[in-house]
């Protein structure tokens, strides 16, 4: 009898706890939990012909993983004590997608960054901004080569997720990037499963219980009582998961010689306009979580690249390697968990360096 009495007095206790969290709970967590939160999407773009760009010296708190971001001079993000930058001559200029932008870290602990302090800061420009893909770099490189920017060469950090932006994200009319309708869908082009969606569900009406959730689940993670994975948000990208899983009714309903054809298209007009204003190209390639998971290192987004830059670019950087060795050795959760940022398919400090000290080891053997 005492055992039903404890029984209902849980029960009661977790039922009015529920009800508190219902009212209350999403309040008491942007007030006082994540009180320093500041979502600054909207106030870090300006508007351009090829979409967006990053806003000219900027020195803001910026995302859900709150991290100072800035730009100099010319908008392209740098170290905050170089916002005064106005360089235009540069060896190298970096461009990429949120990868080359660095998300999720101060400058200082991107790939990007580690590079640029280990080569010099008046060297490299970092062009990267997130949601880039190949019609972008070429109409972004064409406006600042007549602008009179120069580079030597210039790195293209290309992203699994291009296939996504290029079918579904953005129109490229030959001079300019129209959004197509889809674009707030393509962004997260179907992320959104069903763990996605019950998280979300907790998200908006029960936020406290969350958060017990998430801090009892880590320090049984830290006892080593439960093994850390990685997220189905991580790993089940359709962003990503092209190379190994392709459905042409999510991709916009190309079949895949078509898409990885009209991405080849895109890259020629970055080549060719390279080409003609005597500055070199280099490619480079990284595994997302999904592809580390699921998928091989000479996948086929390696293949397509590698072969594009046969005869094509002074360098092809492969940074599958190292991540595919590491799985080897320590297993494929343990290489996710280690090295991207937290339920994010994005590189954390770690996996950062890893990059950027393979980054400069074959960048100086192939000078």
């Amino acid at each position: 009898m005492r055992i039903l009495n404890y029984i209902k007095i849980f029960f009661i206790t977790l039922l009015f706890f529920f009800v508190f969290d219902l009212i209350f709970g999403k309040f008491i967590y942007k007030k006082f939990i994540r009180k320093n939160f500041i979502d600054t999407y909207q106030q870090i773009y300006l508007k351009t012909n090829y979409d967006h760009a990053l806003k000219k010296e900027l020195e803001v708190f910026y995302g859900n993983i709150t991290y100072k971001l800035c730009t100099d001079k010319n908008g392209f993000r740098t170290f905050c004590n170089n916002i005064s930058n106005k360089n235009k001559n540069y060896d190298i200029a970096l461009i990429g997608d949120s990868f080359t932008e660095g998300v999720g870290l101060s400058y200082e602990n991107t790939y990007a960054g580690i590079f640029t302090k280990k080569i010099g800061i008046e060297r490299v420009a970092n062009l990267g901004v997130s949601s880039y893909s190949p019609s972008i770099y070429y109409l972004k490189l064409k406006e600042l080569i007549k602008q009179n920017y120069k580079f030597k060469e210039v790195i293209i950090f290309v992203d699994k997720s291009d296939l996504v932006d290029e079918l579904l994200c953005y129109k490229f009319t030959g001079d300019k990037i129209i959004r197509r309708e889809s674009f707030n869908r393509c962004i997260n082009a179907g992320v959104i499963d069903k763990d996605e969606k019950i998280k979300g569900f907790f998200q908006n009406y029960f936020r406290l219980s969350l958060e017990i959730y998430i801090l009892t689940k880590n320090y049984l993670i830290k006892k080593n009582i439960f093994e850390e994975k990685p997220t189905s948000l991580q790993i089940n990208s359709p962003r990503s998961k092209w190379t190994h899983q392709y459905d042409k009714n999510i991709y916009g309903d190309f079949e895949l010689i078509e898409a990885k054809k009209l991405l080849i298209d895109r890259m020629d007009l970055v080549y060719n306009l390279l080409k003609k204003n005597d500055i070199e190209m280099s490619l480079a390639v990284y595994p997302w979580p999904g592809t580390l998971y699921y998928d091989n290192r000479e996948n086929i987004h390696f293949k397509m690249w590698k072969e594009f830059c046969n005869q094509k670019c002074k360098h092809f950087f492969d940074f599958n390697k190292i991540f595919f060795d590491e799985s080897e050795k320590l297993g494929k959760n343990k290489v996710i968990t280690n090295y991207y940022i937290k339920g994010d398919f994005h590189f954390n400090k770690k996996g950062s360096e890893e990059i950027a000290n393979e980054f400069l080891k074959q960048y100086r053997n192939n000078k």
